[in-house]
């Protein structure tokens, strides 16, 4: 490198070796490369922890959810820190005592339920044997009953007037109407475990003869039954709709004849519902109040 320097009228000639002037930039670049690699480990470093740190507890986490998921449900996660994910263990485990809470409380229930079988299972066989029992007990004296009837009818029938035939009548009728009874009362006690087969009811027939059980009744408190005709037939469990009928009508009986100031009435009824039938059993008696309904 020259220069022209005028003032002295002469020419400066300046020679500089390159390498020693690179070497101060060289060594400046060196310096920041070694800076830069340093900082990259510490940073890969720093991040390989941060991320374990972070990892650790949620594989953690993991782990126990499959643990509880195959029924351990004492497994719980340590909580070693304060942050968002201390806060997720502390309410994982909150979450698993509850789950513990419900499933005592469900167990509980079981026991509770298999308890109630059980006695109901007792009580059922109790009432097997009561029920077979008294229809036992019963049906000797209802054949006495119409034993002696029928002796009765044949061997004095020209000693006794019309009444008394007619009486005679109506006693073997009831015994008849009793042994039905009997039946019935046997097939009721068996209700809860032997479902009855449905059948075609003719509903006009079974009112009839459900009628006809109380009949003493309609007449001794001289009620004025009114029943709905051409009832359809349906199809359903015989005698358990008859044991309904009866209850209801039996009901209406003993409530209206209460009021001594009018004439009891018993309205039994129907209403097609397009897919259902609707029964109804109506009295003129004190009725049902509203806190009841």
């Amino acid at each position: 490198m020259w220069r022209y320097l005028p003032t002295f009228r002469l020419g400066m000639l300046v020679k500089i070796d390159t390498q020693e002037v690179f070497a101060a930039v060289k060594k400046l670049r060196d310096n920041l490369f070694k800076i830069s690699f340093t900082l990259l480990v510490v940073v890969v470093i720093a991040a390989f922890f941060i991320a374990r740190s972070v990892s650790r507890p949620i594989t953690e986490l993991t782990r126990i959810s499959k643990t509880i998921s195959e029924g351990e449900l004492s497994a719980r996660v340590e909580i070693r820190t304060k942050d968002e994910i201390g806060e997720l263990a502390a309410s994982f485990n909150q979450m698993t005592d509850k789950l513990v809470e419900a499933k005592v409380n469900v167990e509980q229930k079981k026991a509770e339920v298999e308890e109630q079988k059980r006695l109901l299972e007792e009580a059922n066989k109790e009432l097997d044997s009561f029920v077979y029992t008294v229809s036992h007990d019963l049906r000797a004296p209802l054949r006495g009953i119409d034993g002696l009837a029928n002796i009765i009818e044949q061997d004095y029938a020209e000693k006794l007037d019309d009444q008394g035939k007619d009486y005679l009548s109506k006693i073997r009728k009831g015994a008849i109407r009793m042994k039905q009874l009997i039946d019935d009362l046997l097939t009721l006690s068996r209700i809860s475990r032997i479902k009855n087969p449905y059948e075609d009811v003719n509903m006009n027939e079974l009112l009839n003869s459900v009628i006809s059980r109380i009949e003493f009744d309609i007449k001794e408190y001289k009620v004025e039954l009114m029943v709905a005709g051409d009832l359809p037939v349906v199809h359903c469990d015989r005698i358990k709709m008859g044991e309904v009928l009866l209850n209801l009508i039996n009901n209406a009986i003993k409530f209206s004849s209460k009021n001594k100031n009018t004439r009891p009435q018993v309205e039994v009824g129907y209403n097609d519902r397009n897919e259902a039938h609707e029964f109804y059993v109506k009295d003129n008696g004190i009725g049902i109040d509203k806190k009841y309904h």
